[in-house]
């Protein structure tokens, strides 16, 4: 049986051009590595990907017949869900445009229509649209007033509260009930860019959005060379690795299909915060796929490390947590509070919010009276649910030596002086 690490690497090579893959690293599979390899699949939606590769990139390896069905039919599936995607995309475009709010579509969709070349290959959990803060919650109630709904578990929380506390609204649900949209009124979340410019807030950024023909209407999509930081910063700094090795192959099919404006990307890069971090994507996307035509001269010297660090990430974006984002996101916040004393500060403000992020969580004005009732609700809740789930996350087997890895590259990324050993 292959090891893990085995699996994760031959896997990273397999949904990609570039490397070299032996017979006989295929054929030495035995089923219960299909079988691992296979969750590793699922888990990050790399089916389509995977049956695109093994059918016109590598038609020769001996993938069991199982195997090739089961991706074949992934692929299938996911090209059904992008003709839903598309239509649904089209329906807020008409929505808002009627309502004059300007606006531009994130990430998957831009990539999946205009930039690889099936949209199934690139699987679309839901739609993020960006707009300007002050027509957000305007946006929301056009939504709502033509069908959107909120899922149960997100009907708490006004959206004025939810916009003053975090980067999008309350989720909604599409009036077909096939899709989920996140309005956003920035890029990252407050604490994200803390003491840093959201990229959504540098000078131009909505004036280079671009727009794409769709049918008789123009559809709006954020610009590619913002695309590009976003897509880079979305996966290290938001995510830490762990939405997967998509990632890649969204960097290489958008340099792939897009012009970008390298000057402006490094000079973005640096007023974010994220030049190391830019290297180390950019440079994981050229081993596995290919240059692309990347233009490191104005990205500055090469940061110390990079090797290292290459070597390190690139087996987190399968690191295969399967744990909920809070619990991550708690882990690796204590892990970056070094005293004593600045945990226990962190911990205070999450078991007891500020009142404006009571009032984003649940159902009560942030003047309100009945809100101390609700710090009361807020505490059983932590207490019986958030708890009992932190402390299993924590006791899993391996946790806690690949939230270290996770740490310790996050921890090269912004600290300019950390050298990998």
């Amino acid at each position: 049986m292959a090891t893990l690490s085995l699996l994760q690497r031959l896997l990273l090579d397999l949904i990609a051009p570039r490397p070299m893959i032996a017979e006989a690293a295929v054929s030495a599979l035995d089923p219960a590595d299909w079988g691992r390899l296979l969750d590793m699949v699922r888990q990050h939606r790399l089916g389509p990907l995977l049956h695109w590769q093994l059918t016109r990139i590598r038609p020769g390896l001996p993938v069991p017949m199982a195997v090739r069905l089961e991706l074949a039919e992934s692929f299938r599936q996911s090209a059904i869900r992008a003709l839903v995607m598309r239509r649904e995309l089209v329906l807020i475009h008409r929505l808002l445009t009627q309502a004059g709010i300007p606006y531009l579509a994130m990430k998957g969709a831009f990539l999946a229509f205009h930039a690889y070349p099936q949209p199934g290959l690139r699987p679309l959990g839901d739609l993020d649209i960006l707009l300007r803060a002050p027509d957000a919650v305007r946006a929301f109630e056009v939504l709502v007033a033509a069908g959107c709904v909120r899922p149960p578990q997100f009907c708490q929380g006004t959206p004025v509260a939810q916009l003053g506390v975090h980067k999008h609204l309350p989720e909604l649900i599409t009036a077909s009930g096939q899709a989920v949209i996140d309005l956003h009124s920035r890029l990252l979340a407050p604490d994200q860019s803390a003491g840093r410019c959201d990229p959504s807030e540098a000078p131009a950024f909505w004036s280079r959005g671009i727009t794409r023909p769709e049918g008789q209407d123009a559809l709006c999509f954020t610009g590619p060379t913002d695309l590009l930081l976003h897509l880079v910063l979305h996966s290290t700094r938001e995510h830490r690795f762990e939405n997967g090795p998509l990632i890649l192959s969204d960097i290489a099919c958008l340099l792939q299909s897009q012009s970008i404006d390298w000057a402006g990307f490094w000079q973005g890069a640096e007023r974010t915060g994220c030049r190391r971090a830019c290297w180390l994507m950019l440079r994981l996307t050229a081993h596995y796929w290919g240059g692309q035509g990347i233009d490191w001269s104005a990205g500055g010297a090469e940061p110390p490390g990079l090797e290292q660090a290459m070597r390190r990430a690139a087996p987190l974006l399968l690191q295969g947590l399967e744990a909920p984002r809070e619990d991550v996101y708690l882990t690796h916040a204590l892990g970056q509070r070094r005293s004593g004393a600045s945990r226990l500060v962190y911990l205070r403000r999450r078991v007891l919010p500020p009142r404006e992020r009571m009032a984003a969580v649940y159902p009560v004005s942030e003047r309100s009276p009945l809100l101390y009732l609700y710090y009361l609700v807020h505490l059983w809740r932590l207490l019986s649910r958030r708890l009992p789930q932190y402390v299993k996350f924590r006791r899993r087997a391996g946790i806690r030596e690949t939230l270290r890895e996770v740490s310790e590259v996050v921890q090269w990324l912004e600290e300019p002086a950390q050298h990998l050993q």
